[in-house]
């Protein structure tokens, strides 16, 4: 039967499930340890042809992280259509990066810094979607599920910048990712929650099975 996929979708496909591949062999070995002969050998392809889609590893995981960017996008578009309130969206998201870290590497995290495009598109996405977590926060106190006496621009500043140091080597030696992004995520969130806030959240937590991770 003749394919009548057009070209560019095709070609769409063909990057998306490589991405796909390479990503989770990148999130599970470490970066620097997984070759382009390695994804070329699990995909069952020719490394010719990988190159010719993507110049190099550095362009691969490039692709990579704007496809995480791109799932992300769907599943909060997703959630805001589903969600009864925006709490409900932060815990929905939280949750679904709780369970992808379960299999994530630490190497995964140490390696990012050795390629500095990767941490410049990191950092414009950081900066991208700043402005949108705030607005987040301030509706989240308008519907009465913040805090209101609190200055969430200062919150989000220092919590801006202890992400930075949950990334140190020696922190990511001493505790598995998960129970770092679960502790500290939570402590903000529920340091944030006014009463019913909290509710929701513990109701949350029961509805999708969360429980306390300790190192």
């Amino acid at each position: 039967m003749k394919d009548n996929t057009p070209l560019a979708n095709r070609h769409d496909e063909v990057c998306r499930h490589i991405t796909e591949v390479a990503l989770k062999a990148f999130m599970t070995r470490g970066i620097k340890a997984v070759t382009m002969d390695d994804i070329a050998h699990e995909l069952s392809m020719s490394k010719r042809t990988l190159y010719q889609l993507f110049a190099d590893k550095e362009a691969l995981l490039g692709a990579c992280f704007a496809e995480m960017d791109r799932q992300h996008t769907q599943r909060m578009q997703k959630a805001m259509a589903e969600a009864g309130n925006l709490l409900e969206i932060i815990l929905t998201d939280f949750a679904f990066k709780l369970q992808r870290l379960q299999n994530v590497s630490p190497q995964f995290v140490l390696d990012v810094p050795r390629y500095p495009g990767i941490v410049r598109l990191v950092e414009e996405r950081r900066a991208a979607t700043a402005q949108q977590a705030r607005e987040f926060l301030h509706r989240c106190v308008q519907e009465g599920l913040l805090r209101e006496d609190v200055n969430y621009e200062i919150v989000y500043d220092i919590f801006s910048s202890h992400v930075d140091m949950t990334r140190a080597e020696d922190f990511l030696k001493k505790y598995p990712l998960p129970a770092i992004f679960y502790n500290f995520v939570l402590v903000y969130l529920r340091g944030c929650a006014t009463p019913k806030g909290a509710a929701l959240m513990d109701e949350f937590f029961k509805k999708q099975k969360i429980r306390g991770i300790t190192p």
